[in-house]
């Protein structure tokens, strides 16, 4: 008796697999027309779209805590805009920069600084 239950079972889901497969040949372009449109589209926009790269990073810089209560009248303070000043002359200074082409292999077939 099992076996006959099982019989009827996989008649049911090739019956069920059969039906869908009528339905998709049957009904193709519905399928197949948005499908290969979309891919069509995805193929050009590759194409197309242009190949710039940005990255952008947040740098918290905080007020130092001052040493000592014995030192702090010694200690200078310098203001935040010119330590940001110089985070960023740092950050994009040349040989910065020709260290993180280095490290990435951006410069393979480059034989001068000036190509670079």
């Amino acid at each position: 008796m099992p076996e006959v239950k099982e019989v009827k079972s996989h008649k049911l889901q090739q019956d069920i697999r059969e039906y869908y497969l009528q339905i998709l040949f049957k009904r193709k372009k519905i399928f197949f027309t948005p499908l290969f449109c979309s891919l069509f589209i995805a193929c050009l926009a590759c194409f197309l779209v242009p190949k710039d790269y940005e990255a952008g990073t947040t740098i918290l810089v905080e007020e130092r805590a001052t040493l000592s209560g014995a030192i702090s009248g010694i200690v200078v303070a310098t203001p935040l805009s010119k330590r940001i000043r110089t985070i960023r002359e740092e950050l994009l200074s040349w040989s910065r920069i020709v260290e993180v082409v280095r490290e990435l292999g951006m410069d393979v077939g480059i034989e001068s600084p000036r190509e670079l």
